[in-house]
């Protein structure tokens, strides 16, 4: 009975699942949860004012911020708040065709978008009606669990995924009690398989691999043989350990927008010339990968977009050596518009000397 508002009642809900659980003569008195994306934020509601006997969560690709996954940067994620608000308004999940949706994101305003598509969801005009972190979103957001709740968790976080930059700040709020893997998955099944990028040791079954032990060890009292953090490495194609995220022996990389396309550790001075390009909103620049929910999302080839006019490209020069890129990347943009309203979005991207393979974006 009732009709679905996502999030808003998951904390109420959860008390009443966790209670029921304790009165039931099956029930042994040791708990965890397990699950990903909406299932891993009615964990974390349900660990703001759980019992004693919730005894581990594994939250796997989500986070307590949901105003940074629909407004990453600020700018609103049209393509992921319109899919799954269009997929989920209902009773049940439907499955909503990718052409509806394409002709729906071009509607004006954005708040119609999911009227256009057939599917309209009062929820997702109200996400629309509120892009600063107001009251609306601090009903939603959980930052009080990362504050209150000393429940162990094992944080699973994907470096494509649409959580990644949320989920990262929660578990740098909450390092004490926090373990985090850090793999490169992308939202759902939408994404490129790693092993067609040569990353045989990146599949979804080390999430099983890293989480049962670690239930076991908080339900069961076995050992976890691991350290705080387990990351995968792109280029060798391994799972590290480590004791923090960023590891302790990180330094900060800082690199500088240059005239004539040159990314570089030198600051320009007070005289050089700022960049220009000219965008039209009717042609807007391609999104190929990166962090949105829908098909061909994750790690793509930029290559193609090298030919528009509207992206601005820097390049590094080649580095020595290898370069292991491990912790919080950050743009600083400073930068003017003669348009009424722009949002600005940035990639970085691993150029490989040999130009066969794939220029994939990194962040």
């Amino acid at each position: 009975e009732g009709d679905f508002y996502p999030f808003v009642h998951e904390l109420a809900d959860g008390r009443d699942t966790l209670r029921w659980i304790g009165e039931q003569p099956w029930f042994d008195g040791h708990l965890g949860m397990w699950g990903a994306s909406y299932f891993g934020y009615t964990q974390w509601a349900a660990a703001l004012d759980a019992p004693p006997f919730l005894e581990a969560i594994v939250p796997i690709i989500t986070s307590t911020d949901f105003h940074g996954l629909f407004y990453p940067g600020g700018a609103f994620s049209l393509i992921t708040a319109l899919r799954w608000a269009a997929g989920n308004g209902g009773r049940r999940g439907v499955w909503v065709p990718a052409r509806r949706l394409r002709s729906a994101s071009r509607t004006r305003p954005a708040r119609e978008a999911t009227r256009a598509a057939r599917r309209p969801t009062g929820f997702y005009e109200d996400w629309t009606d509120h892009p600063g972190l107001d009251g609306y979103w601090e009903r939603i957001n959980l930052p009080q669990a990362l504050e209150r709740s000393r429940i162990p968790a094992l944080s699973v976080a994907g470096t494509y995924d649409i959580f990644c930059g949320p989920q990262v700040a929660d578990y740098l709020a909450r390092r004490d009690s926090t373990w985090l893997d850090l793999g490169p998955f992308a939202h759902g099944s939408y994404a490129i398989s790693p092993r067609r990028l040569g990353w045989k040791n990146a599949g979804i079954t080390q999430i099983l691999r890293s989480s049962i032990p670690f239930l076991d060890h908080h339900l069961r009292g076995n050992e976890l043989a691991r350290s705080r953090v387990r990351r995968y490495v792109q280029g060798p194609d391994r799972w590290v350990e480590e004791d923090d995220f960023p590891p302790a022996e990180a330094s900060r990389e800082r690199l500088y927008l240059r005239r004539g396309g040159r990314l570089d550790p030198e600051a320009p001075g007070g005289d050089e010339e700022p960049d220009g390009y000219r965008y039209d909103p009717s042609d807007p620049a391609p999104t190929r990968g990166g962090t949105f929910l829908g098909p061909r999302c994750g790690p793509q080839d930029q290559r193609p977009l090298e030919g528009r006019l509207d992206i601005l490209f820097y390049e590094t020069a080649p580095f020595p050596r290898p370069l292991q890129i491990a912790g919080p990347l950050r743009l600083h943009l400073v930068a003017s518009t003669d348009a009424p309203a722009t949002d600005w979005s940035g990639k970085l991207v691993h150029l490989p000397a040999d130009a066969r393979r794939p220029a994939l974006n990194l962040c």
